[in-house]
């Protein structure tokens, strides 16, 4: 039985880092995923090249801006530190930045 097709952009690296973490991040770490979806969003930028995907666009700023809005915590203040602070452990933090990533990627601008 063949796996469903992972889409071929930002929100597909997302789904292959949830999967297996180990191919794409050293640690299962919130700043390992930010590191490397900047990284990712970067080269993107830089080559000018623009994703076609359903949903909000994903940069790790502005995710961090939506969420800090969301949970009312201060606006200047990174996503990755802010779940870490929300979380009893860091396997929860984790889990819980996949359930955001999707919930911010179907959400209304704000």
């Amino acid at each position: 039985m063949s796996e469903p097709k992972v889409e071929e952009n930002i929100y597909g690296l997302i789904q292959l880092i949830q999967k297996r973490p180990g191919m794409y991040i050293t640690d299962k770490s919130l700043n390992e995923i930010s590191l490397t979806l900047s990284g990712y969003s970067n080269a993107l930028r830089i080559n000018n090249i623009t994703e076609d995907y359903a949903g909000r666009t994903f940069t790790t700023s502005a995710f961090s801006q939506w969420l800090n809005k969301k949970e009312g915590w201060c606006r200047y203040s990174h996503f990755a530190s802010n779940i870490m602070v929300k979380s009893q452990t860091a396997d929860e933090a984790f889990k819980l930045f996949f359930e955001l990533a999707e919930e911010y990627r179907f959400s209304s601008e704000g």
